[in-house]
């Protein structure tokens, strides 16, 4: 057995930060004065700087343009000429950009922008852009900001930054958070934390209106028989059917559909079975014709599917129920042909030729 020990040198006790460059493209917007005015109670002595400026050496510099407004989502040619400018204005000092919460909570994607930049700059350039991301812009937050600032007078040694610290922190639940990675096993992931089932339909508020169209989240589906199965849907087939709900021209018909019930046809994975099911098992790739099939996952009786070969993708079988079914109705039920009789197809290269 052997054990492995990483360590380093405690470092010496540094000189107490005591003067700050705070960088914005709106000095007097209301975040970025609650935040100077919190700093400068501190004790902390504030250089205000626009962007583009060039910085005091020696000091460690805050960005604060994402309390404005989410700034690389926006930002100009010449901001980022302005942006360059500023950073490569001082060597060896460290930088914060304060953002949004994106990481953990996020309420705003535009700010996890700033991760990516700040990953590429330290990877390139070796300048020491620390992120930190807020989950609010208040009081707490400014807090949170003063205690990180104390802690960088230790990211510099011998005139030189440190590679060695945290470079993302997230002010989350009232503590300031970093990021760890944990070695998990794949499959058991997948097989003990599967999510709950979600199931949503595709509904129309107002038939004619297709801006009402949309995803709707519904009950999960139960079984209703002993000879049901559920299914996940893969893929689905639109038909000329779905198009008239759509458009308000079919209201209802006799068969009990409803204006929303949108599909007819589908493919997908079996993923439960009642007790009494027969031909079909948990994991069958089968194409169903049912009603609503624009659903991610619903039940119906095992009669209503069949197995799909291995060398039909989901999309092709989508397309097959209603075409089949269509023509053995119309050609063996109701025209009862036989062997050698010919049949003349109407409309033959339409969708019910």
């Amino acid at each position: 057995m052997s054990n492995s020990v990483i360590a380093r040198p405690v470092q010496p006790r540094c000189e107490q930060l005591k003067r700050v460059s705070i960088i914005s493209n709106e000095l007097d917007h209301p975040a970025v004065a609650e935040v100077t005015k919190y700093l400068q109670g501190k004790g902390l002595d504030l250089d205000l700087s626009s962007l583009g400026q060039v910085l005091t050496p020696g000091q460690p510099a805050v960005f604060l343009m994402d309390l404005e407004a989410t700034f690389l989502a926006n930002i100009t040619e010449e901001q980022f000429k302005s942006f360059k400018r500023t950073l490569f204005s001082v060597q060896d000092v460290p930088f914060c950009w304060v953002t949004g919460a994106c990481q953990i909570g996020c309420k705003n994607p535009d700010y996890a922008l700033v991760n990516g930049m700040a990953r590429s700059i330290r990877q390139e350039t070796g300048i020491d852009l620390v992120t930190f991301e807020l989950e609010v812009f208040d009081e707490s937050a400014w807090r949170a900001l003063s205690d990180l600032l104390e802690t960088f007078p230790s990211r510099v040694t011998d005139g030189e930054v440190d590679t060695d610290f945290e470079s993302e922190y997230a002010f989350h639940a009232g503590t300031i958070q970093v990021g760890r990675m944990h070695w998990i096993n794949v499959n058991s992931e997948l097989q003990d934390k599967r999510p709950e089932v979600r199931m949503e339909s595709l509904v129309i508020d107002k038939p004619g209106i297709i801006q009402t169209l949309h995803w709707k989240q519904k009950t999960s589906p139960v079984l209703k028989a002993e000879d049901w199965v559920q299914v996940d849907t893969r893929a689905v087939g639109l038909n000329f059917k779905d198009v008239l709900i759509a458009m308000g021209i079919v209201e209802a018909t006799n068969d009990g559909l409803a204006a929303g019930d949108f599909g007819f046809e589908g493919a997908g994975v079996v993923t439960r079975v009642g007790s009494g099911v027969q031909h079909l098992v948990v994991g069958d790739r089968v194409a169903f014709s049912s009603t609503g099939c624009f659903s991610t996952s619903q039940t119906m009786p095992e009669i209503y599917c069949t197995k799909i070969h291995d060398s039909l993708t989901f999309e092709e079988a989508a397309t097959m129920p209603c075409v089949f079914g269509t023509a053995t109705y119309g050609l063996v039920d109701l025209a009862r042909l036989e062997a050698e009789q010919s049949v003349l197809i109407h409309s033959a290269c339409g969708g019910i030729g």
